[in-house]
């Protein structure tokens, strides 16, 4: 049994070299690394800014009836059962995120707007 441990540890001990060994040769042979999280990430931040703007009329109904704040926003979006992305309560940081994606919408509006 001592042995099986020692040859276990000894395993463990030798995959992050592998590992290293193998991601440093894929990028000598010009392998671009981290391809899919960039992907990832492009496609997460397009799905973020189209949810926004399905929640832009909640947001303006909630500020044209009073609501100043992002708390006070999400407590009414919260009361008007206006699902979040996450299917989750609303709290004033998702908020904050939501908004700062009808914003960046509405940049990228206007910039195609103006390359027209």
């Amino acid at each position: 049994m001592p042995q099986l441990a020692a040859t276990g540890e000894a395993e463990r001990e030798m995959i992050p070299e592998r590992t290293h060994a193998a991601l440093a040769a894929a990028k000598a042979r010009g392998v671009k690394l981290g391809i899919n999280g960039i992907k990832l990430a492009a496609e997460n931040r397009r799905e973020a800014v189209a949810y926004a703007a399905t929640v832009a009329d909640h947001i303006h109904a909630a500020r044209a009836s009073g609501a100043r704040t992002l708390t006070a926003i999400a407590a009414y979006l919260n009361d008007h059962g206006v699902p979040s992305r996450q299917n989750a309560r609303w709290h004033a940081h998702s908020v904050a995120r939501v908004v700062k994606r009808m914003r960046q919408a509405e940049h990228l509006r206007s910039d195609v707007a103006m390359n027209v």
